[in-house]
């Protein structure tokens, strides 16, 4: 079955039916999107680092003990 047909059934359902296709939809997407790494560029990476470290720099230093 091609997505068109899917689709075509989807819209002959009643509203309930359509209510309960689009929470299964949202919770796939929901999912999907949790388990797919996330990537960050090398700039945004060194500045989230260089401000966790400033700001924990007592706690890192302890920890380095």
């Amino acid at each position: 079955m091609i997505a068109a047909e899917v689709i075509e059934k989807i819209k002959a359902l009643s509203p309930e039916d359509q209510a309960k296709v689009a929470e299964f939809l949202r919770e796939l997407s929901s999912e999907q999107s949790s388990s797919a790494p996330r990537i960050m560029e090398d700039s945004a990476f060194k500045k989230a680092a260089d401000s966790t470290f400033a700001k924990h720099d007592e706690l890192l230093k302890k920890l380095a003990q």
